[in-house]
């Protein structure tokens, strides 16, 4: 069985993520502000001020973070600070939550697995912020994946 070739990218969440991650987080402080202005009795332009300035600062505060160094060695992913960064790197999985086409958003989760929620990091990326790497990126991506096995229960026997 042939391998992918070894794969490295520097990653960082892409302007649409950034952009959608603002608009959720001002409208889940639009509507806690709303519920506590009706339950207050305050003012309504509180909520008028308070929800597109929470939407920015989470929107910019996203957008800050240091770009990643992620790495197919030929035999596992591998995702650290950017090279130019130093700083520690994890070995483990990536697995695609959902394929847009031109927009991933990948989970990689650390080997060996820690407590529950932890070691997992979710990479949004974009074919508009990484185009000349995109297509390396899928081919290694999918390639790397073992044969998906179909899904049973545990009572029913076999289909024969």
């Amino acid at each position: 069985m042939r391998h992918p070739p070894a794969f490295q990218a520097e990653v960082a969440p892409g302007r649409a993520w950034c952009l959608a991650w603002a608009l959720l987080v001002m409208l889940a402080s639009a509507s806690v502000l709303a519920w506590v202005t009706a339950l207050k009795g305050l003012p309504p332009a509180l909520l008028l001020l308070l929800a597109p300035l929470s939407g920015l600062w989470a929107g910019w505060r996203f957008q800050r973070q240091p770009p990643q160094s992620l790495r197919w060695d030929g035999q596992t992913w591998l995702l650290g600070q950017a090279a130019s960064r130093g700083g520690e790197t994890r070995q483990g999985s990536l697995q695609p939550m959902l394929d847009l086409g031109g927009w991933l958003l990948l989970r990689f989760a650390d080997r060996p697995e820690r407590r529950l929620g932890q070691g997992r990091s979710y990479l949004a990326l974009s074919r508009a912020d990484m185009p000349q790497q995109w297509p390396l990126l899928r081919l290694t991506l999918y390639s790397t994946a073992g044969p998906s096995e179909p899904a049973r229960h545990p009572e029913s026997p076999p289909i024969r």
